[in-house]
């Protein structure tokens, strides 16, 4: 009898650690709800189609924030803060290059993202040689 017993004692706990694990990865699935973008589109149904369609697809757009350009295109790799007397920017910089084992690199850009108060005011993409460039000219002091 004693058996029995020590053997539904740990039936008993076994099926409690199961249950809290299953409602631990519920409560995770329910709070990253809301860091998706299709999460982001749910709760907030006033967007507009166009910036809706765009940020799914991944792409940004000057108006978005913060939070918008995180969820569509990642964190980004270099993150600058531009302060004036007047304003502060900042600048999120995603580098993306294709990099093919035979090739090498293929292709290379670089995209900044510019944002005043913290919405998006202008975004820039430059290919790798211009950027290549502008570094060359930034050394030669011009």
């Amino acid at each position: 009898m004693q058996v029995v017993r020590v053997f539904q004692v740990r039936v008993e706990r076994a099926s409690m650690k199961k249950i809290r694990l299953a409602l631990f990865i519920l409560v995770l699935l329910l709070l990253s709800a809301c860091a998706t973008k299709s999460g982001y589109v749910r709760s907030h149904p006033d967007m507009d189609r166009a910036d809706r369609d765009a940020f799914l697809e991944g792409d940004i757009k000057p108006g978005f924030d913060k939070e918008m350009v995180r969820l569509a295109k990642g964190s980004p790799s270099n993150i600058t803060t531009n302060t004036t007397k007047s304003a502060s920017e900042e600048i999120w910089l995603y580098p993306d290059t294709l990099w093919m084992p035979l090739f090498g690199t293929v292709r290379s850009e670089f995209t900044y993202v510019y944002f005043e108060d913290g919405r998006v005011s202008k975004i820039r993409v430059i290919s790798g040689r211009e950027k290549y460039r502008e570094n060359i000219e930034k050394a030669a002091g011009n």
